[in-house]
């Protein structure tokens, strides 16, 4: 993956600080991550989970669920589901790591703030 073309990183970097965006910073940022490196990230979890269940091998583990977080905010506020479905893989993943009771609970207990 190449990294982020210096005018992209300028303007992000622009935008992110004008008082215009300041409640949308995450919005932005996660637009310019969907354009410039998101493919790559997919692609690179598409080749990792189509020889492994998990992300680090055939078992759950904090590589596993340090995604739980993230990946949840995508599917859910950001409606940017397809971004687990696309891949049988990814998909059959996100759909293990995300119905495990443990996490289930978490949703229970805290829900989002948004």
């Amino acid at each position: 993956m190449q990294p982020l073309p210096l005018r992209a990183a300028q303007d992000l970097v622009r935008f992110l600080h004008q008082p215009i965006y300041r409640n949308q910073r995450f919005k932005l940022w996660l637009s310019y991550f969907e354009i410039y490196g998101g493919l790559a990230i997919l692609l690179a979890y598409f080749l990792r989970l189509s020889k492994n269940k998990y992300l680090a091998g055939d078992f759950f583990s904090l590589a596993d669920l340090s995604h739980l977080p993230f990946t949840q905010y995508l599917v859910g506020q950001m409606g940017k589901e397809y971004m687990t479905t696309n891949s049988k893989h990814v998909s059959a993943w996100w759909d293990d790591i995300s119905s495990r009771p443990s996490w289930q609970k978490v949703l229970q207990l805290y829900a989002p703030p948004f």
